[in-house]
């Protein structure tokens, strides 16, 4: 009977070593599956935060880029103001050569008709000179 409670006690044992087998293999298999789970979430991490330094460093040169066109608006701003200024410089200088050509047209006129005035004058004065000369010839 020894015997008989030993080999009983024997396939008990057994019997619990097949089921904390099972049980291990079963924890073994899950800790797997939670490894590759962790394993994929890792790589994705990865994957996001290499997207992420991408992105960013995209931003930044847009940014950059974005600043240096600002730049170069605002010197060709700063060109074009000071050509304005030049061009409406230029238009009074303009102006007032076109006054000084207006007002020498004037003064022009103004001597060409003093001048046919003389010479009129002149020729009055010849041809009463012309005629005093015939009378007392």
């Amino acid at each position: 009977m020894i015997f008989i409670n030993q080999r009983v006690d024997i396939a008990s044992n057994r019997q619990e070593m097949g089921g904390i087998d099972d049980t291990v293999s079963t924890l073994n298999q899950e800790f797997s599956q939670v490894r590759q789970k962790l394993d994929i979430t890792a790589n994705q991490s990865y994957i996001l935060s290499g997207n992420l330094t991408t992105i960013k460093k995209d931003i930044q040169s847009t940014r950059s880029n974005q600043e240096n066109q600002q730049n170069q608006i605002n010197m060709m701003s700063g060109a074009l103001a000071n050509n304005i200024q030049e061009v409406i410089q230029v238009q009074g200088k303009f102006s007032n050569v076109e006054n000084g050509v207006e007002e020498n047209r004037l003064e022009i006129r103004k001597l060409n008709n003093e001048l046919l005035d003389q010479t009129e004058e002149l020729s009055k004065g010849m041809d009463m000179m012309l005629k005093d000369l015939y009378v007392s010839t």
